[in-house]
């Protein structure tokens, strides 16, 4: 979660209003196949994140490469 805060959430502005939750497992590790609560604002940030290739203004979240992988962008 805090690696998530760092890299992905804190630099696209996921979770400034509201904080973000993630499920645990039973064990008490963070669930990351699912799980997550966001408002629809922050989810938007996703689909915008995506839509520019991994790029939030002037910086690159996530490789490029990895979107492209990850869902068919044309261009």
């Amino acid at each position: 979660m805090e690696y998530a805060q760092e890299k992905l959430f804190r630099p696209i502005g996921i979770g400034e209003k509201n904080p973000v939750m993630i499920a645990h497992t039973p064990t008490g590790n963070w669930f990351g196949a699912g799980g997550l609560w966001i408002t629809s604002k922050d989810l938007l940030k996703f689909g915008l994140l995506y839509l520019n290739k991994g790029r939030w203004g002037e910086k690159q979240i996530i490789p490029k490469e990895w979107v492209k992988q990850v869902i068919k962008l044309e261009n």
